[in-house]
């Protein structure tokens, strides 16, 4: 019986490992974390919300006989300096699933989710990557932010070069499977087939796989944010009043929340202009290049087919 998760999936934020995760958790040789994002092996990018303990780490696993994996999908763990390391020294036969997106594309989407989440105030994504040098000293960072500032720094994120770079220098290359964003969406079944044969398990037989986790932004901000706030006081309220109200009052009451988070977010990601978009992918330009001559020339001819 596995004792302890030998699984990570470390691709970048918005590349589909949500996708991949509630894929995996389906298999049933496959048991994934019941927090997605643990993010235990990021020790430079601590927060209050991730487990600080390995009991409190394992404790969301639960295993049995029948499977080959435990795992997980921390998206910190590719940008963070220390994961790769910390993960080879916990589980050096670990196999790692490495997820990609084209990086200016990210670093938008990046922008989006984190309006998404509440946890930005800089409603334009141009203006937000600007004001990157004073985040990255500490100003013009949310007011209570609850991770590192580095998760602000959009643009500094699709850098990833130097990021594969460190798994490949722990990990066998066989060890890793790396999946492009781009290709993964257009094709998942076929790139779900690739990953079991990957991972040494059978492909399930009906494969349903829908997106996870789409880009949306909301349309105003303050009440987006005001909404995010709320939430927890609602739950705690609903817990408290169950014995007061009947349930069909306090499911029209999460109705009517859900109904007024729902109307203020608008499908997909607002797109930022020509010239801004031309300055971000000039400056991914190297690192591009970079990064296909570390994945080889099959990975190197698909980057040149889905991330023109």
């Amino acid at each position: 019986m596995l004792e302890k998760p030998n699984l990570f999936i470390v691709g970048a934020p918005k590349s589909g490992t949500t996708s991949l995760y509630e894929y995996l958790n389906l298999h049933p040789e496959v048991g994934m974390s019941s927090v997605k994002e643990p993010c235990y092996f990021a020790s430079d990018f601590q927060s209050t919300k991730y487990p600080d303990s390995e009991e409190k780490y394992l404790s969301l696993f639960e295993s049995d006989s029948s499977l080959r994996y435990l795992g997980e999908g921390s998206t910190t763990y590719l940008y963070s300096t220390k994961a790769a390391q910390e993960i080879a020294d916990y589980c050096p036969n670990a196999k790692i699933i490495m997820m990609l997106r084209q990086p200016t594309d990210l670093a938008v989407s990046l922008h989006a989710q984190r309006l998404k989440e509440g946890d930005e105030t800089i409603p334009d994504c141009e203006d937000a990557i600007k004001a990157e040098v004073k985040r990255a000293n500490g100003d013009e960072v949310p007011a209570n932010f609850h991770y590192p500032k580095e998760y602000l720094l959009y643009s500094e994120v699709p850098l990833y070069a130097e990021q594969i770079q460190r798994y490949l220098a722990r990990f066998p290359r066989g060890a890793i499977h790396v999946v492009l964003f781009e290709k993964f969406k257009d094709s998942p079944q076929r790139e779900f087939l690739k990953i079991c044969r990957f991972l040494c398990i059978d492909p399930p037989i009906d494969l349903d796989l829908v997106h996870h986790n789409p880009g949306r932004i909301p349309k105003n901000i303050r009440l987006h944010r005001l909404l995010k706030k709320v939430v927890p006081y609602v739950v705690r309220f609903e817990k408290s009043t169950e014995a007061i109200f009947p349930k069909y009052i306090n499911d029209k009451f999460r109705a009517l929340l859900r109904f007024g988070y729902g109307f203020n977010m608008s499908k997909g990601v607002k797109k930022v202009s020509d010239d801004f978009r031309s300055s971000l992918d000039e400056k991914y330009k190297q690192n591009i290049l970079d990064i296909k001559q570390l994945l080889g020339a099959e990975l190197a001819n698909d980057v040149d087919k889905y991330w023109r």
